[in-house]
């Protein structure tokens, strides 16, 4: 028995059914051309697919790893917006180009490429949708795609969820591999899942301008405890218990005891900065309620402990009595027991 088959015969083996169409309906082939790597041209709304954690994995340029980029040859009715756009194979193109072995006399050194040619007369928003169609179509059999590229391909397609998650983060000017914010100083983000669970969890309602500001204000006070740690990234998990830390401080605090523990966290010299790092701080506490765990093992027992030595220890410790009427404001104004310790039952046996 053969261990090869042709395709018809393959076909046929498996019972596959036939599914006929047109020349017409099936449409133009893409046409394969070596197009030179420098002059393709990018649109802004696909940039942000560009991801550089992916460009170091795939390492040095492979030519007989190189498949086909996805080019859009867009018609002069595009108006300034004609040209070759590389709609799918931003890495291939990048890779290609920083190894240098582009020879720009040689056309076989160029990359190749599958090129859609759009007919003269169509418009910019027209060429566009198509565009987006075909990259959907391109990577929708793709697998194990990880959240942020998820994310990436969303804004694409207007997928809300991933809108807001780029509006978050341009406000914050924060990107997570080019991902969100584009700004110069924008800052760059790991882990990012706790940042997601803080938007979809955390600040209400999700798309609100006061979620928005609960993001900020966590932000805010990342940055405060914590402005030599900021490059080269912030951790996702640490970012998610400063949102956290903001809501005890401001919600489940106040008058005096809301006072002196914002002092402490916020103090460079004997504050929380001095008795932790934004990577000590979230070692071991990866998990969904891992905020809940640092805010009462790493940063209210740190707090109570130096209290403790100090002259008016008492009327600035986080006592039984504080804490149970700090979940009760949590309870009040969220709807949730957010401040609750992780193990509230076993503590009390």
């Amino acid at each position: 028995m053969s261990m090869t088959m042709t395709i018809a015969e393959l076909v046929a083996s498996r019972k596959i059914p036939l599914n006929p169409t047109t020349l017409e309906d099936a449409g133009n082939p893409l046409v394969y051309e070596m197009l030179q790597v420098g002059l393709l041209e990018v649109d802004r709304i696909y940039q942000r697919m560009l991801s550089k954690k992916s460009l170091n994995i795939y390492g040095k340029l492979k030519n007989d790893r190189l498949v086909c980029a996805l080019v859009s040859r867009r018609p002069n009715s595009c108006g300034d917006a004609y040209g070759d756009f590389i709609v799918d194979g931003q890495h291939k193109a990048v890779i290609k180009y920083v190894s240098e072995t582009e020879n720009l006399n040689d056309r076989k050194t160029w990359l190749p490429c599958q090129v859609k040619v759009w007919p003269e007369g169509m418009t910019l928003q027209e060429v566009q949708a198509g565009e987006a169609e075909l990259f959907y179509d391109n990577n929708m059999f793709r697998s194990n795609p990880n959240q942020v590229e998820k994310y990436r391909a969303g804004v694409i397609f207007g997928h809300d969820e991933a809108i807001m998650m780029d509006s978050h983060l341009k406000s914050l000017k924060i990107h997570i591999d080019g991902f969100g914010s584009d700004e110069d100083d924008a800052v760059e983000m790991k882990t990012p899942t706790p940042f997601f669970n803080a938007v979809l969890n955390d600040i209400g309602t999700r798309d609100s301008v006061a979620g928005g500001l609960l993001l900020q204000a966590g932000w805010e006070l990342y940055q405060k405890i914590f402005p030599n740690h900021l490059t080269p990234k912030i951790h996702g998990q640490c970012f998610r218990t400063m949102v956290l830390l903001d809501k005890f401080i401001s919600v489940g605090l106040s008058n005096s005891k809301q006072k002196h523990f914002k002092q402490w966290v916020v103090s460079s010299k004997g504050g929380l900065s001095d008795t932790a790092t934004p990577e000590s701080l979230v070692r071991g506490r990866g998990s969904f309620n891992g905020p809940q765990w640092i805010l009462h093992t790493k940063i209210i027992e740190p707090y109570n402990s130096i209290m403790r030595n100090r002259a008016k220890g008492s009327e600035t410790k986080l006592g039984e009595v504080t804490l149970k009427q700090a979940r009760q404001s949590g309870m009040s104004e969220y709807g949730e027991d957010i401040f609750r310790h992780p193990e509230e039952e076993k503590l009390k046996k």
